[in-house]
Parts: C-alpha cells; sequence; structure tokens
C-alpha cells in the first residue's frame, strides 16, 4: 500500500511539473509539496471543494500527503481546481 501511495504521489508530482508549477525537492515519500501565490487562502478555498491539503507557514507551498486510500480521480480533482 505504502508503494501505491508513493507511485500517485510521484505521478502528482509529475502532473504539477506539467503545468508549470514548481514542486519542492522530495525524495520517494507520499509528501508534495508546492508553490502557490497565496497558499493559505488557496487551502481554504480547497478544502470548500473538497480537496484537502495544508499550508507551510512562512513557506509559498501548500503540501498535498497522498494516501492507499487516493486514486487517479483524486489527483485530477486537485489538478481541476488549481489555477491555470
Amino acid at each position: 500500500m505504502h508503494e501505491r501511495a508513493r507511485t500517485l504521489a510521484a505521478r502528482l508530482a509529475e502532473l504539477l511539473g506539467e503545468r508549470g508549477i514548481d514542486v519542492a525537492p522530495r525524495g520517494e515519500s507520499t509528501l508534495v509539496s508546492f508553490e502557490s501565490a497565496d497558499p493559505e487562502a488557496e487551502r481554504v478555498r480547497l478544502a470548500d471543494g473538497g480537496v484537502a491539503l495544508r499550508d507551510i507557514p512562512g513557506r509559498p507551498w501548500l503540501r498535498a500527503s497522498v494516501g492507499a486510500w487516493n486514486d487517479e480521480g483524486d489527483l485530477e480533482r486537485l489538478l481541476e481546481m488549481l489555477p491555470r
């Protein structure tokens, strides 16, 4: 299950990069941090749409924690809700 979560997290990082969103350096983990113009406000907006992320105080990042319970549809929903 952990391998599946790491694979989905790597896919999310790849998809964010393809959209021109800067992804913070990461290892083989289930966490994906990426830049946001206003992380706190964007976290609230995403939560209102059913997507739970964390903002990192003092950093320009949002952080997704990908788990074995997530699927490609969850990644797509997050990407659709991000500004273009």
